[in-house]
């Protein structure tokens, strides 16, 4: 405040001090709410949180202090836009994928992996299916689960009831053996 008094007009060319202003302003607009009207709002109490968070931008002050930094930065934001680019192709081709999976996968049976909780049935599980394929996430598991139809499993219940009637028809004829 007393640098702001000082420099009046001048302290708003530099934009480390409108940083400075604006992480100053947040913690004191926080302060207020806390003080006044989170109590009674829930709401409010999460925009006092968010607020408070900004006050981990004072770091950026340190920048100031050293020009290595400030290069760093420097190039950082320059190569914004072009990260911005490449991130909105990313998800352009998560938007694609996701809406081929809905049209594909939406009755898999569900199983341990694809449940009433992970499964295409709608778009926002989808982009969570395709992020956990996307960083390895037990994709060999949704791979596999996603394979099975209704007709194979069907056949898998239908061999795996097969495989339990035989073992139990061989203890039964063991046990016959046994007792004669």
């Amino acid at each position: 405040m007393l640098k702001l008094l000082a420099e009046q007009s001048e302290y708003f060319v530099s934009n480390w001090n409108k940083l400075d202003f604006f992480i100053v302003a947040c913690a004191d607009l926080a302060l207020l709410i806390d003080l006044f009207i989170a109590d009674s709002v829930t709401i409010m109490a999460t925009v006092s949180m968010i607020l408070k968070v900004v006050r981990i931008l004072r770091v950026l002050r340190l920048i100031r202090l050293s020009k290595k930094l400030r290069v760093l930065l420097d190039s950082l934001v320059v190569i914004l836009p072009s990260i911005a680019n490449v991130g909105s192709l990313i998800l352009l081709m998560f938007f694609i994928f996701a809406v081929i999976g809905m049209n594909m996968f939406n009755g898999v049976i569900h199983q341990t992996e694809l449940n009433e909780n992970n499964n295409f049935s709608s778009f926002g599980m989808s982009l969570v299916i395709l992020m956990r394929c996307a960083t390895g996430e037990k994709w060999n598991n949704i791979m596999r689960e996603l394979a099975v139809t209704q007709e194979s499993f069907r056949m898998n219940i239908y061999v795996h009831n097969m495989n339990y009637v035989n073992s139990n028809t061989n203890i039964d004829y063991n046990r016959n053996c046994l007792e004669s």
